[in-house]
Formats: structure tokens, sequence, C-alpha cells
């Protein structure tokens, strides 16, 4: 009987820790892993949408006046292009702190629950150890979540 109680603790504990981890998948045909998609839906992004790519004119053919245009073109649409990824890094930054509070309150949840599953295991195991008692599995197992 206190193996089985032992058993069943230690598959809680390593159980938690499992929880911890990415999912991650194999594909049979590419060997790549992949990340398995989010259960809640993603925020949409708070950054505006990239504009058009500016029209490379034909440096072969192309005019001074027409090179001169599309160099000035291609200098907003870059400016614009370099501040929608500042906006997305930001972004960026903000998801890894979010994740990064969540991970630690996972751990923190998981600590507490491994600290007082070994504190029950070791009480019920004490309490079924005195003479005269007898114990069922309510007794002796800790509570499952």
């Amino acid at each position: 009987m206190k193996l089985l109680i032992g058993a069943a603790a230690a598959a809680l504990m390593f159980g938690t820790v499992a929880l911890a981890q990415t999912a991650t998948t194999t594909s049979a045909t590419a060997g790549a892993a992949t990340t398995t998609a989010p259960s809640a839906p993603v925020t949409p992004s708070r950054c505006p949408a990239a504009p058009a790519d500016p029209t490379v004119p034909d440096g072969a053919t192309a005019t001074s006046s027409t090179m001169e245009s599309a160099a000035a073109a291609y200098r907003t649409w870059a400016q614009t292009m370099q501040d929608l990824m500042r906006c997305h890094h930001a972004e960026y930054d903000e998801a890894q702190a979010v994740v990064t509070v969540r991970r630690e309150e996972h751990n923190a949840v998981a600590d507490r629950l491994n600290a007082v599953s070994q504190s029950w295991t070791a009480s019920s195991t004490t309490f079924c150890a005195r003479p005269h008692m007898r114990c069922d599995n309510t007794a002796q197992t800790a509570p499952s979540h």
C-alpha cells in the first residue's frame, strides 16, 4: 500500500513538471518540430498594416527625375517599414514579458502542489503506519485536481 502511495505522489509530481513544457510535434515527412497552436485566440496586432511595396524603376531605361521620385518614395516606404518593425518588436517584447510572468505563476502553483502533496503523503504514511490503523485509499492519497 505504501508503494502505491509513493507511486501516486511521484506521478503527480512528474505530471505537473511536464505541464510546464511547450508542446511540440514532429512532422514525419519534414522531420521539423513545430509548436502547437495556442488554445486561446491571439490578440490582433496594434501595429498598422504594412504599406504596399514601392515601384522600383528599371535603372537601364529610367530618367533622372523618375529615379529621384522613386528614391523619395523608397525612403518614405523604408522608414515606414522600419517603424513597423519597431512596433512589432515592442509587441513581441510585451508578449515575452507576459509569458515569463505566466510561467512563473504556473511554476509557483506547481511548487505548492508538489510541496503539499509530499507533506500529505508523508503524513498519511505515518498515520497508516500506526498500530491498529486501517487506511483506505481516501486516507492515503493526496486529493487530485
